[in-house]
């Protein structure tokens, strides 16, 4: 018999991850005596995809979709179909024209076009396969570009079964954006905004037996004509009474799709450990707006966070791991982390991090299966990483990338431009230090900043120098013109101006050529390195693929060298090498050293920016000359 609630995720949530909101709610609400199944419709688009022939091989239409769905909330244009929206020529001529340029903009536009032309009969075979199901409540899980797939589905789902109960939750519901998806659309009885492990289950009782809907903090929903809006919970949902994610329906899903043997390989099973921002609750990042009703940091207990590891390890024989978690707690790397290295098992993880992390933490997550993270470096000036409230400095932030790099750990990081207040004389200074540089991970990209709902920008532009001029632009192209008022509710990216009138692209010009040629792989290795010798270092510098510079340090030099490792004052090095030379010295020295570009200078502190040739070496201890 099929189960009164059915869950779903609808394109463009990723086809290499199973879907672990709908992987938590399914046990919350099977706890609470109520059966559940989850369905992954964008693997269901995929297919289709995959079986027309305008997109190639499965692993071609693979690509086509991941690309679509990087593209914040672009994929959603796709999905503006009937009945939510009538494509028009002028339409489709306005969105491809802000595409990006050139023959690769046209041609993005065409792949678009093209899924679009699938999307009515997708929506169909949804509405067909789900009536035949015959659930009672249907849940969409909206985040991001899911939120016109999920709303076009459930209009035509109400349509075709006017009794069937529709809710939506996700992080497009949280706070007045989830107040304005229920007056928006009439089709959706109800709107669970925040956490909805403690709000579902009564919710799907009240739905699934007709009685009148009891009134819950964090639910917004339908009594008659009246709407009942009820803030978000003033507790958030303790984590140690999260369940382990149910990801079998998403596994069987995949047995037999076209894009299997294209997407097992990359399959990392989303985990949640903690919830919330513990930075976040000290100094809100200003253009950060996630964790926007639900910062209040909390963590699942050590001992519990390794057993759920484990058996979804055992249970789908996934090495593989993602952390959901927007930040690593402090506390995993004195528990969590040293019980995954005693097991030594080959698990490998993605994860998030903030770039304060030392050497030891560093070597730790590399030594557990940390081969990916994401360390929340977003700049390289002091003073713009003030304006954004990150609580690190350039030398974190430098000296992480170089660990990175000496534990074959790679960061996903990138630079973003465009703070208001911000000084224009430091994109030259960036762009100028890069080719010291060039042989550290470079970044992803350079993005000008983005106003995202709940973020300081967006709660209080007048105060740091923004103007907000409206919702993101391109929800104009996707909206009907009915709506559009509404969307000022409905929105999560706003645009912008700044109050001085300043136009960033006027002088992140420099910076961005400067990136260009850090990301483009060079045809010859691009290094600094050094190695060890008995009372001597030597410095390797191929950062210029054309040449090759060696520097040859003595004993006692080479101590002042490693001893910046970390980054270090002239008067700390002298203390640790017992006086041996004048401070005086040392900073002429070091000095010197930052000439050649061999070390980065930050006020008074000076780190090393050479790689061991040993990853191991712990870049502090030189072997002593004989005698």
């Amino acid at each position: 018999m099929p189960a009164p609630v059915l869950l779903v995720t609808m394109p463009w949530d990723n086809p290499s991850k199973p879907s672990i909101q709908l992987g938590i709610l399914k046990p919350v609400l099977e706890r609470a005596g109520i059966e559940a199944r989850v369905r992954h419709l964008h693997l269901d688009f995929l297919r289709l995809l995959a079986e027309d022939g305008a997109f190639g091989t499965p692993q071609s239409a693979l690509d086509a979709y991941k690309n679509v769905g990087r593209r914040n909330v672009d994929g959603e244009w796709i999905f503006a179909v009937p009945p939510f929206r009538k494509p028009t020529p002028a339409g489709d001529a306005a969105f491809a024209h802000s595409l990006p340029g050139s023959g690769k903009g046209r041609a993005l536009f065409e792949r678009m076009r093209r899924m679009r032309a699938l999307v009515p009969a997708f929506l169909d075979a949804c509405v067909a396969s789900i009536a035949q199901d015959a659930p009672g409540l249907v849940g969409f899980s909206s985040t991001f570009s899911q939120h016109v797939p999920s709303l076009v589905l459930a209009q035509k789902l109400k349509k075709r079964l006017p009794t069937l109960k529709i809710v939506f939750g996700g992080s497009n519901c949280e706070g007045p954006m989830g107040e304005a998806v229920l007056r928006a659309f009439p089709f959706v009885d109800a709107v669970v905004r925040g956490e909805g492990e403690l709000v579902l289950p009564r919710l799907a009782e009240d739905l699934l037996s007709g009685a009148e809907i009891r009134s819950q903090p964090g639910l917004c929903h339908r009594a008659g004509r009246r709407l009942v809006i009820n803030d978000e919970p003033p507790h958030p949902v303790p984590m140690a009474e999260v369940p382990m994610p149910d990801y079998d329906a998403y596994f069987e899903a995949l047995k037999g799709h076209p894009c299997e043997a294209a997407i097992r390989p990359r399959i990392d099973l989303p985990i949640e450990s903690t919830r919330g921002c513990w930075w976040g609750v000290r100094s809100h990042c200003t253009f950060c707006g996630l964790n926007g009703a639900t910062m209040a940091y909390r963590g699942k207990p050590a001992d519990q966070v390794l057993e759920h590891l484990m058996a979804l390890s055992r249970r789908h024989r996934r090495l593989k791991f993602h952390f959901t978690d927007n930040i690593l707690s402090l506390e995993y790397l004195k528990t969590l982390l040293p019980r995954l290295k005693e097991a030594r098992l080959d698990l490998e993880f993605f994860l998030e991090t903030k770039s304060s992390l030392g050497k030891e933490d560093l070597r730790l997550l590399k030594a557990v299966g940390v081969r990916n993270l994401q360390p929340g470096i977003e700049s390289l000036s002091a003073p713009i990483l003030e304006i954004m409230g990150k609580g690190v400095s350039p030398i974190q932030n430098l000296r992480f990338l170089k660990w990175c790099a000496q534990f074959g750990i790679r960061p996903h990081w990138g630079i973003l431009y465009g703070f208001p207040g911000e000084p224009r004389e430091e994109y030259a200074r960036m762009a100028a230090l890069i080719p010291s540089l060039i042989h550290l991970p470079p970044p992803k990209r350079l993005g000008r900043i983005r106003i995202d709902r709940f973020s300081p920008y967006h709660q209080d532009p007048g105060k740091h120098g923004l103007r907000l001029t409206g919702p993101g632009a391109r929800y104009l192209q996707i909206y009907p013109a009915r709506l559009h008022r509404a969307l000022e509710g409905l929105a999560y990216f706003f645009e912008h101006e700044h109050l001085d009138g300043r136009n960033p692209e006027d002088y992140a010009q420099d910076l961005r050529m400067a990136m260009a040629h850090w990301i483009l792989p060079s045809p010859r290795p691009r290094s600094l390195d050094y190695r060890l010798g008995q009372g001597f270092l030597s410095l390797r510098d191929r950062r210029d693929p054309d040449r090759i510079v060696e520097h040859l340090l003595d004993e006692l030099d080479a101590g002042i060298y490693l001893a910046c490792d970390a980054g270090a004052t002239p008067e700390a090095i002298h203390k640790r090498l017992g006086a041996a030379m004048p401070v005086p010295e040392i900073r002429r020295r070091l000095e010197d050293w930052t000439d050649a570009r061999l070390l980065f200078r930050e006020g008074d502190r000076f780190l090393s920016l050479a790689l061991p040739q040993n990853p191991d070496a712990d870049g502090t201890d030189l072997p002593k000359a004989d005698g």
